[in-house]
Parts: structure tokens; sequence; C-alpha cells
């Protein structure tokens, strides 16, 4: 039998043990970094204020919502505590986009930590569900009429029209 080399002892320091594994921490610790980054700015700075708020191509260019309209304000609110004002910008953003995202952030952490690539399996009908859904709720955003209103944003200080 021989010996397990110097790169790949299990007591060996984190970043010589396998090329990949230090590779995959790295890029995992600059993908946390900038995720952390961007949700800083967002806590900090009110996009309703500080012209943070992404617009949309779709509500700009089409007049029309998409799905993710009204998740920066919702992230907003989300991180200062607010979920009521946070639904309101957002309801399926705080419902599905808000756990993915930490999913998300854990995951990175996962691998910084522990070297190990964090890999869930998502089942083709989950996905195909979920494109499905996001589909159903940007048409449901944008018909008219006081019943789908809860499902779309307020709008915003930057996008309204000036007043006279």
């Amino acid at each position: 039998m021989s010996s397990p080399s110097a790169d790949n002892r299990p007591d060996a320091p984190w970043l010589t043990r396998h090329p990949q594994d230090a590779r995959a921490r790295a890029l995992a610790a600059i993908l946390l970094l900038v995720l952390v980054a961007g949700l800083l700015a967002i806590a900090l700075k009110d996009p309703r204020t500080h012209g943070l708020g992404v617009l949309c191509p779709s509500k700009r260019f089409l007049g029309i919502y998409c799905p993710g309209c009204g998740s920066t304000r919702a992230t907003h609110d989300l991180l200062h505590g607010d979920v009521v004002r946070a639904f309101r910008n957002n309801p399926l953003f705080v419902v599905v986009g808000a756990p993915l995202l930490v999913a998300a952030i854990g995951s990175l952490v996962w691998i910084i930590a522990r070297g190990e690539r964090f890999a869930v399996r998502i089942p083709y009908w989950l996905g195909i569900s979920t494109a499905a859904l996001l589909v159903c709720y940007g048409i449901a955003r944008n018909i008219p009429g006081e019943a789908f209103e809860p499902l779309r944003p307020p709008p915003s200080a930057a996008s309204s029209p000036p007043r006279s």
C-alpha cells in the first residue's frame, strides 16, 4: 500500500488538499462577498428613495410587470424585518425567492467551510412547475382589475411621474 501524498492527507491545510477544492472555495468566497455586498447595499439604501432599484426592462419597454418586479424593494424590507411591506412588493419573492437566497448563502458558506460541493438534485417536474408558476404569476400580475392588484408592486418614488 502506498502512503497518502502530502496533498491528500485529511489533516493537510485546506488549500493544499486538492487544487479543485481550493478553486471551488475561492470561487464560493468571491460569490459570497459579492452577494453580501449587494445585500448590504440594498440594506443601507432604500431603493424607493435612492434609485438603487433596478428598473425592469419588461416594465420599462413593454409596460408589463415581470415576476421579479419589486424584488429589490422586498429584499430591503425583509432585511429590515418588515415582512408585510416586503410581501406587498413581491409576494412570490417573499415565499420562494428569499428562502432560495438564504439557501444559496448557506451553500456558499458550506463550500467555504467544508470544501464539499453542495449539490441539490432538483426533480424535473419541480423545475417545470417552477417555470410554470413564474409564467402564471407574471401573467396574473398584469391582468387588469382590482382582484389582481395585490400581486402588483406599489409604484416606487423613482418610477412615479414628477408631481406638479
